[in-house]
């Protein structure tokens, strides 16, 4: 009787720990990483210059495999190209649409921010774009962006 106390404890502690080490899995059964990639994941604007913008929800990138950055200041959609070498990353001039909008600070500000990226952090959900260092553009990681 003792004996079998004994498995039956021994299996019970097998069973309780063997999830310990286990990752996070989502519907599709892969794990679950703790910090999106940099790349096809959608960043919403937050601030820029660690200034809070009188953003309008609408101001974002992605960031595609291909090097292709594409985005919105808000009023003027953007597509760009990108290069990433280790936690380099370089912005290469690129195009916009030429709408006219009530108030384009915003836009011009975030636009010329991007000329002058030359670095990159991802901190759990945000994304730090740096130039010289410094934090340029923070972001946060958008749900539904277009």
């Amino acid at each position: 009787m003792r004996e079998r106390a004994r498995t039956f404890l021994l299996v019970l502690i097998f069973l309780l720990t063997a999830g310990c080490g286990a990752k996070d899995v989502n519907q599709a059964g892969q794990g679950v990483p703790t910090e999106p990639p940099l790349v096809n994941s959608p960043w919403q604007l937050l601030s820029l210059e660690e200034l809070p913008l009188p953003v309008s929800g609408r101001e974002h990138l992605l960031f595609k495999e291909d090097g292709t950055l594409t985005g919105s200041g808000g009023c003027n959609r953007l597509r760009s190209r990108y290069e990433i070498k280790g936690e380099k990353l370089t912005v290469k001039p690129g195009a916009t649409t030429r709408r006219a909008c009530p108030d384009m600070s915003v836009e011009r500000s975030f636009f010329q921010a991007l000329t002058q990226v030359d670095g990159y952090r991802i901190r759990g959900q945000r994304l730090e774009l740096l130039g010289s260092g410094k934090l340029l553009l923070l972001f946060q990681l958008g749900e539904g962006l277009p």
